[in-house]
């Protein structure tokens, strides 16, 4: 998630949280918003655990492992080594001889 979809989730969750809690004042109903936005705001506090370390650049982090495999990229018609980073998934097609 970016920076700005982050903030701004944490904007309205926290403005339909307290909503709920001005409206918990006059009826119970408002109980329901209160839910809501704080199901909002530790959503996206949670996620940022799942894409720790997502942030940095790649090829940086020392973690990528050649694969093996050889392909051919269709574009430049030059061999490319296939590098996989088992810890987010991502894969990356570089030049032979050249590492990320």
């Amino acid at each position: 998630m970016s920076p700005v979809a982050r903030t701004t989730a944490l904007v309205l969750g926290g403005a339909v949280a307290l909503g709920g809690i001005a409206l918990c004042t006059v009826d119970p109903g408002g109980i329901a918003l209160v839910a809501v936005g704080g199901l909002i705001v530790a959503s996206v506090l949670v996620e940022g655990r799942y894409r720790r370390g997502s942030g940095q650049a790649m090829g940086t982090s020392g973690r990528w492992q050649d694969t093996g495999e050889r392909e051919i990229d269709s574009e430049t018609g030059q061999p490319v080594a296939v590098w996989f980073d088992p810890v987010s998934g991502a894969r990356r097609y570089l030049p032979l001889g050249e590492r990320p």
